[in-house]
């Protein structure tokens, strides 16, 4: 499967996930339809809002770039459409953005420390399998 192809799988599981996660948190929240946007612009938000979070995670495909810089673009690119998207829905007072932003923050990190970590144990494991097939006598290869 190429990269568009992916994108596009992506982007479509996500839509789906980002109205149903949109919608549940709404309604959780107490208030599952705003009063000043219509209800399908709420469901376009929400669906976007999962394209730009897992179709966005196509950048991690993109092999000339860092882990850091996929993460902190897809971080940015987060943070900027939830702060678009809170501002259209009127998701509440400046302190609202803060709490989120900086749990999402914790979130990315802690997600991004976990993988370096893993990816460091897989090299080591791989390193460690090539140097005892190097170490190995010669007839063996």
């Amino acid at each position: 499967m190429n990269l568009k192809e992916r994108f596009c799988l992506k982007a479509s599981i996500g839509g789906i996930l980002g109205v149903f996660v949109g919608v549940g948190i709404a309604s959780l929240s107490g208030d599952p339809v705003s009063d000043r946007v219509p209800l399908i612009v709420q469901l376009l938000l929400y669906a976007l809002m999962g394209v730009v979070g897992n179709g966005g995670s196509i950048i991690y495909d993109i092999e000339s770039w860092s882990v850091a810089k996929a993460t902190l673009v897809h971080f940015a690119s987060v943070i900027v459409f939830f702060v678009i998207m809170g501002l259209i829905l009127d998701f509440g007072p400046p302190l609202v953005y803060l709490i989120t932003s900086g749990a999402m923050t914790v979130a990315y990190f802690v997600i991004w420390i976990v993988n370096y970590i893993k990816g460091k144990r897989t090299i080591k494991a791989m390193n460690d399998e090539l140097k005892s097939f190097k170490s190995r006598p010669e007839s063996d290869n």
